[in-house]
């Protein structure tokens, strides 16, 4: 209260911000291939509280992520080449199976 006698006021509003980092895990996963990827995600809180009876009127909350890595495909791909791979490497088993020789 004294405070705001210096100031001349006889109330007034207080903005509170808090900020919190959290992390989000994206998972890119293929035939051969996995890889996760974490990213921030940044929380603020503002309060608005009312002064001289401490009285919270507001509460908001935002959340920031990087859009433009969430949303990110892969710069380079193999896609094409990895049932390619697998089906040779089928295909090798087979041939390895069927000319075994029993002796």
């Amino acid at each position: 209260m004294e405070h705001l006698a210096r100031l001349k006021l006889k109330n007034a509003l207080l903005v509170q911000i808090g900020y919190e980092i959290s992390w989000i895990t994206i998972e890119h996963k293929s035939f051969f291939n996995y890889r996760s990827e974490r990213l921030p995600q940044y929380v603020f809180q503002m309060k608005l509280i009312s002064y001289p009876e401490f009285k919270l009127r507001d509460i908001q909350n935002s959340v920031y992520a990087d859009q433009t890595r969430l949303t990110h495909k892969k710069g380079f791909g193999i896609s094409w080449f990895e049932p390619i791979v697998a089906s040779v490497a089928i295909g090798s088993l087979i041939y390895l199976l069927w000319n075994i020789e029993g002796k």
